[in-house]
């Protein structure tokens, strides 16, 4: 196992992030020589941050809605209002020329928080002010090439983005899908799947800039991909727009290895009710029963990642699970705010592996059980409150 990074790697250029404390937006000629058209799908806490980061490299960048679907429209979700101050426009246009674009001037900023927390690495604040384009539809691009589509949406949305994609004969050259969990890639073109090891809050500001900021664990720490000619790309890309990257050559051991932190942690925190330390703290012995699960159904079918495991792998997850301290995963944010959870993806994907092979899975079967409860339960409520 000698060279393979225990936690996530740090790559050649992950440096360059030292320029992102500035206060202003900084020119990159490299960027703007090329001048791709890229496109974010998906205007949540991942995708928002990416169309922020590539606005403030003064990238050509759209930012399109995921069109997720959340029960009830009438929903006053957490997640949604955030996302709608952090996008607000105080000098936009409102499609006044009718090509389903809201235009802006960056105003995106950085600053890092001062001292450590309760032995943690400091945090990165982030201050959205405006993000350039956002694309209400996909009329604009309609029967366009485009260079990079990034789609940052939760799994269960990624068949409805390739549809509206073809719909609209977008031809993405490159699909670079950012999710946590496992499904069938069902994309033609090349396609990047990207590990993300970052964990965003949004917390509002009320009375300062747009109202909204982005807390960001693990911000030093690079997007992880295969090493392939299009994530070579993807990762040139986001280097310029100080953004840490790695394609990788053992790209399939660290995507398993979020997955073990995502499947002990994200559906548990709902059920628990907590943050990442809370579920350390107050949850490890059903923590390490569904670690184990998840090791014995995914040993065969992902062989090639289980190769590259070094031996204190069990303490490599629950260290990098450690790392988000206070964070509550996406999962329990979803949950809150009455959206869709994500299952099939992660824990639900543990259950259908061990049905294909036989095995049974008592702690993944009690911990899908009680959230399917739940679930019916939360959305009781809010129709009843609707």
């Amino acid at each position: 196992m000698s060279g393979l990074p225990l936690l996530f790697p740090t790559c050649k250029d992950s440096h360059e992030m030292s320029g992102a404390s500035e206060a202003k937006p900084r020119a990159f000629g490299p960027l703007m020589a090329m001048d791709p058209c890229i496109v974010v799908v998906g205007g949540g806490r991942v995708g928002t941050y990416l169309a922020c980061k590539m606005r403030q490299a003064r990238a050509r960048v759209l930012l399109k809605g995921s069109g997720r679907k959340k029960g009830k429209e009438s929903y006053a979700l957490q997640v949604r209002r955030a996302c709608a101050r952090a996008l607000h426009f105080r000098r936009a246009r409102t499609d006044r020329d009718g090509d389903g674009i809201s235009r802006g001037e960056c105003g995106f900023w950085i600053s890092h928080e001062a001292g450590e927390r309760q032995g943690l690495v400091p945090e990165l604040t982030v201050h959205i002010a405006m993000v350039s384009m956002i694309l209400h539809s996909y009329e604009t691009l309609r029967n366009q090439e485009v260079d990079f589509v990034f789609i940052a949406t939760k799994t269960y949305d990624i068949l409805g983005v390739q549809e509206e994609l073809k719909e609209n004969n977008v031809r993405p050259k490159v699909v670079v899908l950012i999710h946590n969990g496992i499904i069938k890639d069902p994309f033609d073109c090349p396609t990047v799947r990207v590990v993300v090891p970052q964990g965003y809050d949004f917390v509002e500001t009320p009375g300062k800039g747009c109202g909204v900021k982005i807390l960001v664990k693990n911000e030093d720490k690079p997007w992880i991909m295969p090493n392939t000619e299009a994530a070579r790309k993807v990762e040139a890309l986001l280097s310029k727009c100080n953004m840490p990257s790695c394609a990788h050559p053992h790209f399939s051991y660290l995507m398993i290895r979020k997955f073990f932190i995502n499947g002990v942690a994200n559906l548990l925190s709902i059920v628990a009710d907590t943050n990442c330390n809370g579920l350390l703290q107050n949850h490890r012995k059903t923590m390490d029963n569904l670690y184990n699960e998840i090791f014995k159904v995914l040993q065969k079918p992902h062989a090639d990642a289980f190769k590259l495991m070094p031996d204190n792998f069990y303490s490599i997850v629950f260290d990098g699970l450690a790392s988000y301290s206070e964070h509550h995963p996406s999962s329990w944010h979803d949950f809150k705010a009455g959206c869709q959870i994500e299952i099939d993806s992660l824990n639900g994907y543990v259950k259908q592996l061990a049905e294909d092979q036989g095995f049974e899975v008592p702690e993944t079967d009690a911990l899908l059980c009680k959230l399917q409860e739940m679930l019916k339960q939360r959305d009781r409520k809010l129709e009843s409150t609707c």
